[in-house]
């Protein structure tokens, strides 16, 4: 018998932490999660055990006896945190010299498995606020403080559920497993390719239809997906080169992709884990942020649209032909498929926990994959589920548990509140130049971030400033999600265009400008539900919600097709004044701006009639 090489145990040893990991997250689902303090240890044991595992230390792809070892202490400190915990708890912060060392120790881990999973981007946005908690006696202005110790910010960062095993992490250990579980149920079942069968059924046959199909499949698919990028590597592959196909540059069909895709961390239900995390952070329920998130999403994606739509009619592009298409009636019948998705948000609708829901989506993927002939669920497949879905957890729960040390400096030092107050102060407490300003800050901290830490981040810091100024905390905190988010198609830094762009062959930094314009509706969007929190559902009245939501919808079409070029007819740039000039009034809601928005508008298209009309009278 052939002894096993060192690879073969350590794939053995992979797969058996990734199905225990799973099966012990199902349990604590099914059957209630123990204390917060021991099960969320539990939850990170397993995510530094299978992480030095599986991602190398260096760039040559080589795995050495240290990530073993690695992977053992990894897993030993965190559970260290399980069996002392009694003990931790009644020493009310004193803590003995080995609880320090230990707690430093896993300090050290966690960064390092943050480099390897995440990257450094993230790791010196934590090492900045590490210092910062440690330092804070050098910095100047209102930043400064009197600075903390070693061993308070190690006892802070390790100990307490105010660092490490805050909210950020609670949220992976609960519903973010379990959502991503649900996710890799979607495409172990058929469900996440039906997604596209069905764009393509929808808007594979108009004009630009590829890129239509990108826009739609990537607002399913990206929905119950935690990343940007993997949302462009799951259809970009496919969508891309059919773009390129039809005749898109390559550097608008990566642009129309990296948009699409970055736009499913903004779509509900789940919002790349957002959605989770800002609910436990203002305490509400977790359908309160989903409802405030749908009509955002919206405008985003009809802007997504309309930047396909038009580019396609300027340039005449048509759409696939009828042998490329999938056959409608074939795919209609299948139209069960999207069940599981839609039972998820009736039982969030209707009040049952996100847990429970997404519970009860996983028992319906399954039932849907037994009826789904084009799959065959086997139980070596739902083991394969059950690793995949361990897999995929592993950078949310490391960017979760570097966002929890973020938290933890901030309410440690009250950065979060200093800077609110600075970019206030700043702005010099006017609305309109504070919304910039916090726009600008949440586009920077938000470069190169995951969704979680990204939220986190602009949340603690850039947040406060809004709310300071009365506006409403779910709105102040979207508002800084979004910029956040869209960071990633934002140069110089848009890691889902650089993405999309080595698909398509394309200019990177041409990618990112041009998924920048592509998506002005993710930089318009935040100033419209602040001008109009009706749209977020705050302060609801029917009349106003409908005013609301058609003159911004307009106004998102018209400046969509000004920066296309292209509106019923190629634009000069006169029109393109007036109708951005209209545009812009319609979603400032402001009414007499907003009359004066409808009036320009419907001169514009009436001067366009009347000119078609002239030449026809002329050609007759």
């Amino acid at each position: 018998m052939n002894k096993l090489n060192i690879s073969s145990m350590r794939n053995y040893a992979v797969a058996g932490l990734a199905v225990a990991f799973s099966c012990y997250q199902l349990y604590t689902a099914i059957f209630g999660a123990l204390e917060p303090l021991v099960h969320r240890p539990i939850h990170l044991a397993f995510v530094l055990g299978m992480v030095f595992l599986v991602a190398p230390a260096l760039k040559n792809g080589k795995f050495y006896f240290f990530d073993g070892l690695f992977s053992l202490l990894g897993m030993g400190l965190c559970l260290y945190l399980v069996f002392n915990y009694e003990r931790l708890i009644w020493s009310v912060g004193r803590y003995s010299n080995l609880d320090y060392f230990v707690g430093g120790l896993g300090l050290l881990l966690i960064l390092e498995a943050c480099r390897r999973v995440i990257g450094w981007p993230l790791l010196i946005v934590v090492l900045v606020f590490i210092t910062y908690a440690l330092f804070g006696n050098y910095f100047p202005g209102f930043l400064v403080h009197r600075g903390f110790s070693l061993s308070r910010v190690v006892a802070r960062l390790y100990f307490t559920t105010e660092g490490v095993l805050g909210i950020p992490l609670g949220a992976s250990a609960t519903y973010i497993f379990l959502f991503l579980l649900f996710g890799t149920l979607l495409s172990y079942t058929g469900v996440s390719a039906y997604f596209l069968e069905l764009a393509m059924c929808l808007a594979g046959s108009k004009p630009g239809g590829p890129a239509k199909v990108a826009v739609i499949g990537s607002a399913l698919f990206g929905s119950v997906s935690g990343s940007s990028i993997a949302n462009v590597m799951g259809t970009g592959s496919f969508t891309i080169p059919m773009m390129k196909k039809l005749g898109y540059k390559p550097e608008f069909a990566a642009a129309v992709e990296a948009v699409a895709s970055t736009g499913g961390q903004l779509m509900p239900p789940v919002m790349g884990t957002a959605a989770f995390l800002m609910a436990e952070f203002l305490g509400v329920s977790y359908w309160s942020v989903v409802k405030a998130a749908i009509i955002p999403g919206l405008l985003y994606f009809v802007c997504a649209y309309c930047a396909v739509h038009f580019e396609a009619k300027r340039t005449g592009l048509k759409g696939l032909t009828k042998a490329e298409l999938p056959k409608g009636r074939k795919v209609f019948k299948k139209l069960y498929l999207v069940s599981p998705l839609a039972l998820i948000i009736i039982f969030l609708a209707v009040g049952y926990t996100p847990i429970r829901s997404a519970l009860y989506g996983m028992v319906a993927c399954i039932v849907v994959g037994i009826i789904n002939p084009d799959v065959k669920i086997t139980i070596r497949g739902l083991i394969g589920a059950l690793q995949d879905s361990a897999n995929s957890v592993l950078s949310v729960a490391i960017a979760t548990a570097n966002a929890g040390i973020i938290v933890g400096v901030v309410t440690l030092t009250g950065i979060g509140m200093k800077m609110g107050d600075g970019l206030v102060t700043l702005a010099h407490g006017y609305m309109f130049p504070t919304l910039l300003l916090v726009a600008l800050a949440s586009l920077v901290l938000g470069m190169g971030v995951p969704t979680a830490p990204n939220y986190v981040i602009t949340s603690m810091v850039a947040a406060p400033a809004l709310i300071k100024l009365g506006i409403d905390p779910l709105v102040a905190n979207m508002f800084v999600l979004y910029f956040g988010i869209i960071s990633d198609i934002t140069p110089p830094v848009c890691l889902s265009a650089f993405a999309a762009s080595a698909i398509a062959g394309s200019n990177a930094i041409k990618t990112g400008i041009q998924a920048s314009l592509n998506g002005i509706g993710g930089f318009l969007a935040p100033f419209i539900f602040v001008a109009s929190p009706v749209l977020m559902f705050v302060d609801f009245t029917l009349l106003d919600f409908v005013i609301s939501l058609v003159s911004s919808l307009l106004g998102i079409v018209l400046i969509s097709g000004v920066v296309a070029g292209f509106l019923g007819k190629k634009l000069s740039i006169p029109e393109q004044l007036l109708l951005v000039v209209a545009g812009i009034f319609l979603i400032l809601h402001i009414g007499i701006l907003k009359i004066i928005g409808l009036l320009l508008a419907g001169l514009f298209f009436g001067l366009v009639r009347t000119k078609r009309s002239n030449r026809t009278a002329s050609v007759v």
